[in-house]
């Protein structure tokens, strides 16, 4: 009989793909555990290559908790975010939102926001109350009794997963810590720490990027965490980025898209249309710029984020001689419910090694291209909206960014002549930029040399011993 721990390990978007399967970080783990994979949702194609691999696949049960229940955890979410997060970024972020998003909020929210305040400043008490209220709705819900039963049929010791904020991910670990068992998270992205929302269960180990995540932790976990207990491992889905194998033939990337093989060229990797709808002026002015002969021998790559469609790129900008767009894998339920293929992979890898000059807007890309060397630029202006400029520059002070900032990792764009100054600049001398590029890795990802699942798998064996 084996002794070894059965660990879930929830698959819930293409983050995780990428993080845990892909890195081989969900194979290592059959060393020392048993990994039982939870699915969000139904991919038949890697579902199959999974149980071909000899691994437990399931699809987790649905989560959905009723309008009570998220009114109360609505008042901890405004607790946790004004008082105890304590980052700028929350602010900065919520202004953004208010001065570029479509939807607004009514006078009632903003006025139950303002009564929500004066009453965690002046009632210390009432957010504990708040948390025993809470609690005891989720263990008399539906959802709770569900997830707890899925777990014991399954006979789950422990959980392993990269997105320990989501509801129902942090469910999981609740019920496990209830039942006195250890669990561990490796963050994501490092912006996690900062810009997510409450989570009633804190896990027993974080594997974090850098130390930067470490100390945000630490301060907003101090009371139930050490610092032995946030492990600093660097990022092992960039693993990818220092490995060779994950790069096409040049001439096989080119032909993908129909780029003619003695152009430059010039990536735009876009945001989330539904928070940067301002975007496509940039790609507008850098394909004037090339129309005109000021860019020469010059072409642009559009590639719009996962989350976003391709379509708001088409309509302003138009088919272009000059342009050509990439378009990531997506899912029809849900965007982000799409498998990651090696060779999907291999396109990204490929798509930041082989373009020039990559532009991008606060953006993770930054860290991305840095790693192959390329020189970064960030839009640091807004014409649409020219009154609202500060509003828009503010974003590069998120906690999570500043270190990009502070360490020079990144080359801002105050104007569209600046961004024709730097584009030009890089283009023509990419050597200038390789100090920039080496500290947004340093401060980033803390290490460049392609092993961090191989740390990760580390921690999880002694972790799981």
């Amino acid at each position: 009989m084996s002794t070894k721990k059965r660990v879930l390990i929830p698959i819930v978007g293409q983050g995780s793909i990428q993080h845990i399967i892909r890195t081989g970080i969900l194979k290592g783990m059959q060393q020392f555990c048993v990994p039982v994979v939870a699915m969000a949702w139904q991919q038949d194609d890697l579902i199959n290559e999974l149980k071909n691999d000899g691994f437990e696949v399931y699809i987790m049960p649905p989560y959905k908790m009723d309008a009570n229940y998220e009114s109360i955890k609505s008042k901890i979410n405004h607790w946790y975010l004004n008082f105890s997060l304590k980052t700028p970024g929350f602010e900065l972020e919520k202004k953004f939102r208010q001065t570029y998003s479509s939807s607004t909020t009514s006078r009632l929210a903003r006025l139950h926001k303002f009564y929500l305040t004066n009453l965690i400043r002046f009632n210390k008490a009432i957010v504990k109350k708040w948390k025993a209220i809470e609690e005891a709705m989720m263990k008399e819900s539906d959802v709770y009794r569900q997830y707890a039963k899925w777990l014991t049929d399954l006979k789950i010791d422990s959980i392993f997963t990269v997105t320990p904020f989501l509801s129902e991910v942090n469910l999981v670990g609740r019920i496990l810590k209830e039942r006195g068992n250890k669990i561990i998270a490796s963050i994501h992205s490092f912006d996690n720490v900062t810009k997510r929302s409450w989570q009633q269960t804190v896990f027993d180990c974080y594997l974090v990027w850098n130390r930067y995540n470490q100390q945000e932790l630490l301060r907003v976990y101090g009371n139930q965490l050490a610092e032995n207990d946030i492990k600093v491992i660097g990022a092992p889905q960039f693993d990818f980025h220092f490995n060779s194998y994950f790069l096409l033939q040049k001439e096989e990337w080119l032909s993908k898209f129909g780029i003619p093989a003695n152009k430059k060229i010039i990536l735009y990797a876009g945001g989330a249309g539904a928070f940067f709808p301002m975007e496509v002026q940039y790609a507008i002015y850098i394909k004037q710029l090339i129309e005109s002969g000021d860019l020469q021998n010059t072409v642009l790559l559009v590639r719009h984020h996962p989350l976003d469609k391709p379509e708001r790129w088409l309509k302003h900008i138009g088919q272009s001689g000059h342009v050509f767009f990439e378009t990531p894998q997506q899912g029809t339920q849900k965007l982000d419910y799409a498998n990651v293929t090696v060779k999907d992979i291999q396109g990204l890898m490929s798509t930041l090694a082989y373009t020039d000059v990559h532009i991008s807007f606060c953006s993770t890309i930054t860290v991305d291209g840095s790693a192959f060397g390329k020189p970064q630029i960030g839009v640091y202006y807004d014409e649409s909206q020219p009154a609202d400029q500060q509003v828009l520059r503010n974003i590069y002070k998120q906690e999570h960014y500043l270190p990009i900032i502070n360490n020079n990792g990144i080359s801002l764009a105050k104007d569209r002549e600046q961004l024709k100054r730097l584009l030009t600049d890089a283009l023509e001398h990419p050597e200038n930029y390789t100090t920039q590029t080496g500290n947004c890795l340093r401060e980033i990802i803390t290490y460049n040399d392609g092993k961090s699942a191989e740390r990760a798998l580390q921690n999880l064996k002694i972790f799981f011993s």
